[in-house]
């Protein structure tokens, strides 16, 4: 990078702060002044602040570097947000601004028990640290080592602890503001390397019929994303991920009104439709320019590189660090919250002042933020050797993410559930469902979806002893590993388990009273948007209506990528690209 553009990174790293801090400075009285911006967001701000938090490094260089190898099918990743979005939006969502709770983990006991409540509260707090913060930081270290040479080290020093300065001093209220900037930041100049990369292309028409294969969209049977698996995944997933998750439901409990909190969730779903067009197209663009890349996840940073100029070239380092800071602020914001409310003020000092809670979140955030910056370094320091092909190399830090997310997602995913739909579930339910869980997933992942030949020598032993022949077990299921062996179907095998799991202990153990479990049961009446101003659920704030654009808006994109896959259902994959464009300071030369 030239001078230029470190001096635009740079300016732009030091206006981010100032901002935060800008706002830091509104009044904090009260814990739900810190932890929920005093229940004073504005739906477009909270739909800013979701897509931010959860567009990071996993989409611009993960995501892309899938859409390299595999095509538009990976826009399933996003334009399927639609299911699991509606399901937050009438089911769940209604529940949590009608209780005005903190936390997620808080609704589960008020429905089950305290010790669901902890359970989920410490697997959260876990996940975000590690997942969210320390990874997504060591991701985004790997980017600006790849722009400007910095160490690694040195990346996740500046990153997080930028980051962590009005993360800390605002609370929620200066996450979501500046999310809200970084998400119009990452938005504008994400899609201007998608306008000019498609100009070097000769446009999209051009790069649809030259290799229709890359924009199918519909697998039955695909490496990273199997239609059926997907949407399988978005029921036994989606309801922890979306509507029952922390890091994403905060933005929506901070809301001015109940409309507010619902519609800012609808509103994030509508910038999903876009988000293919800037996470998806350009590695598809990078297949035509840059088609000998040995490593795909190279292929944003190469790609920008080739397409923008001095001074562009730093905005578009600012726009992936802006995806990398609202997701780490989210993490950290999330993970001080759950401390507080969730663990200091309930057991530690339940008749705590509002200052004391203040002072606490902001204490935990720091020390959130000191370990995952501590965990980014120790990803980057650290080989990293796969435990299956014995082979050293760099942390697959988008693998992780995904992995840790669809691995607790599917029993927690039955929780919530079952929680509102089945009265009869069970508080012991609820805790043997999450434990189990997990201890479910680590069986799918490393027993039935693990080839015999790696796994841990002590289980391909006890999987040959004599005592399963005599039960005729065998330790035969190349099948699963052969013909299912994705994180997907994984997820999914697991959420029928947990699904499994919360049936039968339910029926074998007392639920609660009747009375204490009908407020948390779904109704059609909870869907209705309560409202404290006039007008609030008529004319433009007809939540049912803009519902319904966004649903016609996401079957008219999957419409118009069937019939064009349809049409072309008989062509030929093409794996070497011959569109020809000649870049800037080539001498004319084709890429």
């Amino acid at each position: 990078m030239g001078w230029i553009d470190t001096v635009v990174f740079g300016i732009y790293l030091m206006g981010i702060i100032s901002f935060g801090l800008s706002v830091a400075r509104y009044k904090k009285e009260t814990s739900r002044d810190y932890f929920l911006a005093g229940d004073r967001l504005p739906w477009y701000a909270i739909g800013a602040s979701l897509l931010a938090s959860n567009i990071s490094t996993e989409h611009f260089i993960g995501m892309i570097g899938w859409a390299y190898t595999y095509g538009w099918v990976i826009a399933n990743f996003e334009w399927g947000a639609w299911f699991t979005w509606s399901v937050a939006l009438w089911f769940f969502l209604p529940f949590y601004l009608r209780l005005k709770i903190y936390t997620m983990p808080e609704y589960l006991e008020r429905r089950y028990s305290s010790a669901s409540r902890y359970l989920l509260s410490a697997t959260s707090i876990f996940t975000y640290t590690t997942a969210l913060n320390g990874a997504v930081l060591y991701a985004g270290s790997k980017a600006l080592y790849s722009f400007f040479g910095l160490d690694y080290w040195m990346g996740i020093l500046i990153l997080g602890a930028a980051t962590g300065v009005y993360t800390v001093i605002g609370g929620l209220m200066s996450v979501v503001w500046v999310d809200t900037v970084q998400c119009l930041i990452f938005m504008v100049l994400g899609g201007m390397v998608t306008v000019l990369g498609l100009s070097h292309v000769g446009g999209l028409f051009k790069l649809m019929t030259y290799d229709p294969t890359k924009f199918h969209m519909f697998h039955l049977t695909h490496p990273q994303c199997p239609i059926l698996a997907y949407y399988l995944c978005s029921f036994f997933v989606g309801a922890y991920y979306v509507s029952s998750n922390q890091f994403l439901m905060q933005r929506c409990l901070g809301a001015r009104s109940h409309w507010d909190g619902r519609m800012g969730l609808l509103f994030s779903n509508f910038l999903k439709l876009l988000m293919p067009f800037i996470v998806v197209l350009p590695g598809i663009i990078a297949f035509q320019v840059l088609p000998q890349l040995k490593d795909p996840d190279t292929a944003y940073p190469e790609l920008a590189k080739i397409l923008l100029g001095p001074g562009l070239f730093g905005l578009m380092m600012a726009a992936l660090s802006a995806a990398i800071m609202s997701t780490v602020s989210a993490a950290v914001n999330s993970a001080g919250t759950l401390f507080t409310i969730d663990f200091y003020k309930e057991l530690i000092r339940p008749n705590a002042s509002e200052k004391e809670l203040i002072r606490v979140g902001a204490f935990s955030a720091i020390v959130v933020s000191i370990i995952g910056i501590a965990l980014g370094i120790f990803f980057a320091e650290k080989p990293y050797v796969n435990p299956l092909t014995g082979k050293e190399g760099p942390y697959p830090v988008f693998e992780l993410i995904m992995n840790l997310f669809f691995f607790i997602g599917a029993p927690l995913s039955i929780v919530f559930l079952a929680g509102i739909f089945w009265r009869k579930a069970t508080p012991k339910a609820a805790v043997w469902t999450i434990v189990g869980g997990y201890f479910a997933g680590l069986f799918c992942q490393y027993v039935i979806f693990t080839p015999f030949e790696k796994m841990p020598a002590a289980l391909t032993v006890f999987l040959q002893s004599d005592l399963l022949r005599q039960w005729k077990i065998t330790a035969d299921h190349s099948w699963f590993v052969t013909h299912l062996n994705n994180f997907l179907w994984i997820a999914v095998l697991n959420g029928a388990i947990s699904l499994t799991i919360m049936i039968v202990v339910s029926l074998l153990t007392e639920p609660k009273p009747a009375d204490e479990v009908e407020p948390f049961i779904w109704k059609p009446s909870v869907m209705a948007v309560l409202s404290t101003t006039p007008g609030g659920k008529n004319g433009t704030r007809n939540l049912v209506f803009w519902w319904a654009v966004c649903i016609l808006l996401t079957l008219s994109l999957y419409a118009s990528l069937a019939v064009f896959q349809y049409r072309t259902r008989d062509a030929v994959p093409r794996n070497t690209p011959v569109l020809q464009s000649v870049i800037p300071g080539t001498g004319g030369k084709t890429p």
